[in-house]
């Protein structure tokens, strides 16, 4: 399916003489899952080429930052983050490539279900975190208890994957007397057979578990249930 894949992407590529970047970037990532990287590796290192020059010329006309030093972007880049991981491409393109789709989440999830409207944010939003800094400050002090911040990650990925590979070491680094850091996963965690043999014994969920406050395993919760 892959090869399919990947001839006609390259074909849609080719044809639009190379602005679909989307087409060309996807080939690119077919051909690197069937491990089609010609001979000696020069269809890999064109490929390379090709997803950085596409990247590059995407950054110079998407990517703009204002006067007072904020990021705006028309739109995200061709190439996924997740494909962006594993190539041996310049670490600023892997940055600005994550930073364009961060950028776009939030307005492709209020886009309307027919694509075609743009509902406008709730007047209370964004809202300035600065706003109630004080009347904060002032209940935790009243209270008595010592003040920590509370920070939480969401995600269904706490088990052996690419992305827990690269921050499961971030946890440990949260100041304790500063931070109270809670994982809520979703999902579940990894067959005991696939750590030992797989993994050789090394399980990343509970190297998180150990460096957090509390760890939630909320899987057999409904993801609009989690926040209650």
């Amino acid at each position: 399916k892959h090869a399919l894949a990947a001839k006609a992407f390259q074909r849609s590529c080719d044809i639009s003489k190379g602005r679909i970047g989307v087409a060309c970037t996807n080939a690119v990532y077919c051909r690197t899952n069937i491990l089609d990287w010609g001979t000696n590796g020069t269809q890999f290192d064109a490929d390379m080429n090709l997803v950085e020059t596409i990247t590059r010329m995407e950054v110079a006309s998407y990517r703009t930052v204002d006067a007072s030093g904020n990021v705006h972007w028309k739109r995200s880049t061709s190439a996924h983050p997740h494909m962006m991981l594993g190539y041996p491409v310049d670490s600023n393109l892997k940055r600005y490539v994550s930073e364009s789709y961060a950028a776009m989440d939030e307005i492709l999830a209020r886009v309307s279900e027919s694509g075609t409207e743009l509902p406008s944010l709730p007047p209370d939003l964004p809202y300035d975190q600065d706003d109630n800094r004080a009347k904060y400050i002032f209940d935790v002090a009243d209270s008595g208890k010592e003040f920590r911040i509370r920070i939480a990650f969401v995600a269904s990925g706490f088990n052996s994957k690419a992305v827990l590979y690269l921050s499961q070491d971030m946890f440990r680094f949260f100041n304790p007397d500063e931070f109270e850091v809670h994982i809520f996963s979703l999902g579940p965690p990894d067959n005991h057979a696939f750590i030992h043999h797989t993994m050789r014994g090394v399980d990343w969920r509970e190297r998180v578990k150990s460096n957090v406050d509390v760890f939630h395993d909320v899987q057999h919760l409904k993801n609009d249930h989690i926040a209650l």
